[in-house]
């Protein structure tokens, strides 16, 4: 599939950033669906993409976001 990675992308920084404005984790089906389309992508990207996608996610915050947004 072109543009599994840039879709788990987009699909994990979504989930992150619901996440955190709902302060803690969605409901199970929002989790679940989220979840289901994630795994989805993940099986359509090579090892290399999975690799990055592991190092770009594992900090657990969005891809290229500001660690200071000057408030």
């Amino acid at each position: 599939m072109i543009g599994a990675a840039r879709r788990f992308s987009e699909l994990m920084s979504d989930l992150l950033l619901r996440r955190e404005i709902a302060g803690g984790p969605l409901s199970q089906d929002e989790e679940s669906a989220a979840a289901a389309e994630l795994e989805r992508c993940w099986w359509e990207m090579t090892d290399e993409e999975q690799a990055e996608s592991q190092r770009i996610f594992s900090a657990a915050r969005l891809p290229n976001a500001p660690t200071d947004i000057g408030l």
